[in-house]
This record gives C-alpha cells, sequence and structure tokens, in this order.
C-alpha cells in the first residue's frame, strides 16, 4: 500500500479516534460515582467500538497485508453495538435500572460472532487465507454486513421507542443553585 498524505491523516484520525473511544471507555468502566448500568453499557460500547476500529486501521493500513498472521483476531465487535446503545438508553430512562436475567439474550449474537473469530483467530496463517479466500470474502462478509445493518437498525428503533415513550421529568434540565 502507498502511503500518501490524505491516507496519513486519515490513519491519524482513526489512530486518535481509537485512542479517545478507549481512554474514555474505560474511564466510564472504573468510574465510582454515577448510574453504575450506564457506565457499564456506554464504556463497553466505547471499547468495543475502538478495537473494531482498530481492525478497520490495521486493514486500512495495510498492516494485515504485511502480517497475514493477524487476520480475523478478535477484535471485530460489530454485533455488540445496537444491543450495547440499547441497553445504556434503557439505563438511562427506566429509573432505577435493574438487569433482568432475560437481557442475556440480546448478547447472544454479539457472543456468536465473537466464537467465530476466536475459532479463527488463532489459527496458521495458510488456514486464514482459505477462510477468507473461500468463505468469508465470497459469501460471509455480505451476510454478516446485512446482520450488522439489520440489528443495528432494530436496536436503534427501540432505542428511540424507548427515549420517545419516557416522560419528560427523566431528560429535565438540572437545575444547578449558585
Amino acid at each position: 500500500m502507498e502511503i500518501t498524505v490524505p491516507s496519513l491523516i486519515a490513519i491519524f484520525l482513526a489512530g486518535f479516534g481509537i485512542m479517545l473511544c478507549l481512554f474514555v471507555g474505560i474511564g466510564l468502566l472504573f468510574r465510582k460515582n454515577g448510574q453504575f448500568y450506564a457506565n457499564l453499557f456506554l464504556g463497553l460500547l466505547l471499547v468495543l467500538t475502538a478495537l473494531t476500529m482498530l481492525n478497520q486501521l490495521l486493514a486500512m493500513s495495510g498492516i494485515y497485508a504485511q502480517f497475514q498472521y493477524l487476520y480475523f483476531i478478535p477484535i471485530i465487535f460489530t454485533y455488540s453495538t445496537g444491543p450495547l446503545l440499547y441497553m445504556f438508553v434503557k439505563s438511562k430512562t427506566q429509573v432505577p435500572f435493574v438487569f433482568k436475567r432475560w437481557y442475556w439474550l440480546l448478547f447472544v449474537l454479539p457472543m456468536v460472532e465473537f466464537g467465530f473469530y476466536l475459532t479463527i483467530g488463532f489459527r496458521s496463517a495458510e488456514y486464514k487465507s482459505w477462510v477468507w479466500r473461500n468463505l468469508f470474502a465470497p459469501y460471509l462478509r455480505y451476510v454478516d454486513t446485512g446482520i450488522y445493518i439489520l440489528s443495528t437498525v432494530i436496536f436503534l428503533v427501540l432505542s428511540y421507542r424507548l427515549v420517545h415513550n419516557t416522560p419528560n421529568r427523566l431528560w429535565a434540565k438540572p437545575v444547578y443553585k449558585w
């Protein structure tokens, strides 16, 4: 891959975005005050988004092309975007928020995605290359993208409905006394 000024700018901005997501996400995960579940879900969303962006950065910068053994490393968490965003909105709109057992079902698809990349990610470069040429590139990447888009749109609609149906008192501006 030839490095040009626009690609350097894109790599820099992507790297900056990744670092920002990681720092803020980790900060939220270790935050002691505030709403525990809201901090947890938003922190996880930011950290997993940063890892997914790192995957794109590795591909865009040509690192994957140079080091093919890095293909399919388990840092892609696209399916977790929708459920984590929905749970964040739910934890902010339902006060007090209680995490129910059935909420774990929302994370089945992200766990399947993680399991897929985990089973392939630590194999030989030849096996990963075969999976890419024969399965992922011709078929699975389209299925993967379709599932990601459909899942995210469904959870965005559900999140919108939660916000739309929440009484205004939860979203009222705080009154500061000086």
